[in-house]
């Protein structure tokens, strides 16, 4: 497991970065970042079509994700690795206490040559 530092700053990046994809309608960064398993999964343009909802209601959404930079996640549950086929998975589930509304986050990683690749995004706004 991942130190607790690392998995801060993991989940800052992940954030950040899914902020810097909607607010400019570009996730290119975000998928070449990603794991090979996630772009075997989704081509960078189903990736982006996935969030277009958040990208069509940037106005509202922004001013939340933005906040996040400056919050701690709370994490439950705890983070867990398991692994799936002869991969080592790193599973983090949460949430940022935003206003008006919280977001919650399911994020995967998987590890490849000492380095934690997105596997999954699940962002929420509710």
């Amino acid at each position: 497991m991942p130190s607790k530092d690392y998995l801060d700053a993991i989940i800052a990046e992940t954030t950040a970065d899914f902020n810097y994809a909607v607010t400019l309608n570009d996730f290119s960064k975000m998928y070449a970042k990603a794991s090979p398993e996630f772009k075997k999964t989704y081509t960078e343009e189903e990736f982006k079509s996935k969030f277009q909802d958040f990208v069509d209601k940037k106005k509202v959404i922004i001013p939340i994700l933005s906040k996040t930079v400056t919050m701690e996640p709370e994490l439950s549950p705890e983070p867990s690795i398991r692994t799936e086929l002869g991969e080592t998975i790193l599973v983090v589930k949460g949430k940022y206490a935003t206003k008006p509304v919280p977001m919650t986050f399911e994020y995967e990683y998987v590890k490849h040559n000492d380095e934690w690749q997105l596997l999954k995004l699940v962002v929420k706004l509710v």
